[in-house]
């Protein structure tokens, strides 16, 4: 009997017994409904996979990519845009976005609608979808390339980010100058890209024989505000530390206008460094050190990814890596 025949026979009733649940489970877990917890929805999924369930999707191809991004009114994420569409408008492929500001849910209901719009792969740029999302575009036979995330154990191609390299730099850079106290504000650290970036931090300053104090970690959200809300904070450190390093550009602009408007000096009484160099980075006053995330170049790597997967069936784990650009926010330690 062919593998497809006896993929038309698996119903879900028989998902339903290997996986111990009811029927209606299964039903909301091959159709991204309801709120099964994310373990018993990925234990479906890959049950389902294992018998090999097949949902029935029109083969056609349609020419359409879909791209799952964290935060649309972040400046990092339109020069991925570009990035990307420029590969696939070249390639004749158009692109669905979906912006889930951070929302778990709106992620989920836009994966269902790229899956029922019949999409030929899916980019995720989000670290707020879980992995049983991933299984549900993998058992519709959808290709994924996910980016900066954990991708042990998912089967999917990945565009990786070498944070080490431009973290490293950031703080070598510090440490010339005289820096020795400085603080760190982090992104949620729920998400794996924040931890990631937190621990590049705290490698750098160790190879300098310099532990970081729980003190001197300030979870942020990514956004302009929390760099704000960090730097107030930081401020009434006594030791206040030398130098702040933020982990992405918006952040680090809010904590740099949070201390002009107390009244310090940049980079003469408190030194800055961001990440990502979003345009705004060299517009501010002063211009903003920062570890260059170069993002178109981040979105170009996607959409070659995911139609390298598309076109030729090619798996392929890719790193994009990130160094330092030196401007007019750091400067020598202050003498205490």
């Amino acid at each position: 009997m062919k593998q497809e025949e006896i993929k038309k026979k698996v119903k879900l009733k028989d998902i339903a017994k290997a996986a111990g649940v009811s029927i209606s489970a299964v039903s909301f877990a091959l159709n991204n409904k309801g709120s099964l917890n994310p373990e018993t929805k990925m234990k479906i999924l890959k049950i389902a996979q294992e018998l090999g369930y097949a949902p029935e999707r029109e083969c056609k191809k349609t020419y359409t990519i879909g791209l799952v991004i964290s935060d649309v009114t972040n400046p990092f994420y339109p020069a991925v845009v570009i990035g990307v569409e420029n590969v696939l408008l070249k390639h004749g492929y158009s692109l669905f976005l979906c912006n889930t500001d951070y929302d778990p849910d709106l992620g989920c209901t836009s994966i269902k609608r790229f899956i029922d719009r019949n999409v030929d792969g899916v980019i995720i740029m989000t670290n707020r979808l879980d992995d049983s999302v991933i299984e549900l575009l993998k058992l519709n036979r959808i290709p994924v390339v996910v980016f900066d995330r954990n991708i042990e154990g998912l089967d999917v191609s990945g565009l990786l980010v070498d944070f080490q390299s431009g973290i490293s730099e950031a703080v070598t850079h510090l440490i010339n100058l005289g820096h020795t106290d400085i603080a760190i504000i982090t992104g949620p650290l729920d998400l794996e890209t924040a931890q990631a970036r937190l621990r590049a931090f705290k490698m750098a300053l160790k190879r300098y024989h310099i532990d970081l104090p729980e003190d001197r970690i300030f979870e942020g959200d990514f956004k302009m505000r929390s760099g704000e809300e960090a730097m107030r904070k930081i401020l009434k450190l006594d030791p206040r530390p030398t130098a702040v390093f933020a982990s992405n550009d918006m952040m680090a602009i809010g904590a740099l206008r949070e201390a002009q408007n107390q009244g310090l000096k940049i980079p003469d009484d408190i030194s800055i460094v961001g990440l990502d160099d979003i345009m705004m980075a060299s517009y501010v006053n002063p211009p903003l050190t920062t570890v260059v995330f170069p993002q178109q170049e981040v979105g170009s790597k996607a959409a070659e990814l995911i139609l390298r997967l598309i076109e030729k069936g090619e798996k392929v784990v890719s790193y994009i890596h990130t160094y330092l650009v030196v401007r007019k926010s750091t400067g020598p330690a202050p003498i205490r």
